[in-house]
C-alpha cells in the first residue's frame, strides 16, 4: 500500500491488489488502462485468470513498459522454500511483452544472491545494467547503553530516549 499511496500523492492513477481489492470491477478498471501503477503480490500475479486476460490484450501490454520486483532478494531467498511462487517469476517473461523491462530493487543483494535473481528472473545480459549504491547511512548510529532497571519496567527506554532527545 506504501508504493500504491506514494504513487497517488504524485499524481499516478494506482491499486495494490489483494485479496479485498482484487475484484472484477478492479480487473475492469485495470483493463481500461485506469491505473499507471499496479502493485500486486508474485503469488497473485502469477495465479489469478484475470492476469491471463491482460497478457493476452495488446492495449494492456502495450502500456506496460516496466514490472518492479521490491525486496529482490527474497525471489532468490524465498524462492526455494518458503513462498515458491517467487522463484517462478521469471516464467513472467513467456507472457509480457518484449519491450517490457524488468526493475530489481533490495538494499540486501550481495553478488550471489544478484547472480541467482538475475537466473530466476531469466534476465537478458544484452541490456542488463546495475546501479549499486552504498547502504551507508551516517545518521543511524549502533550504541550500547548498559540497562539499569528490570526489563519490564521500561525505564530504561524511557531514559535512553531522555538523553537522545526524542
Amino acid at each position: 500500500e506504501k508504493i500504491r499511496d506514494e504513487a497517488i500523492q504524485r499524481g499516478f492513477p494506482a491499486i495494490n491488489l489483494c485479496a479485498e481489492t482484487a475484484t472484477d470491477q478492479a480487473y475492469k478498471d485495470i483493463e481500461r488502462l485506469k491505473y499507471r501503477v499496479i502493485t500486486v503480490s508474485p503469488e497473485h500475479i502469477l495465479t489469478d485468470s484475470h492476469f491471463q486476460v491482460l497478457w493476452k490484450l495488446k492495449k494492456f501490454g502495450d502500456k506496460l513498459f516496466n514490472v518492479t520486483f521490491d525486496e529482490g532478494h527474497c525471489i532468490s531467498e524465498w524462492g526455494d522454500d518458503f513462498r515458491p511462487l517467487y522463484g517462478q517469476l521469471g516464467n513472467l517473461r513467456w507472457f509480457l511483452p518484449d519491450h517490457t523491462t524488468f526493475h530489481v530493487v533490495s538494499a540486501t543483494m550481495p553478488p550471489h544472491i544478484i547472480s541467482d535473481v538475475k537466473t530466476k528472473l531469466r534476465m537478458r545480459s544484452y541490456n542488463l545494467a546495475k546501479i549499486i549504491r552504498s547502504n551507508d547511512r551516517p545518521n543511524i548510529n549502533l550504541i550500547v547503553e548498559e540497562m539499569k532497571f528490570p526489563r519490564n519496567s521500561m525505564h530504561d527506554l524511557t531514559r535512553v530516549m531522555d538523553l537522545r532527545g526524542g
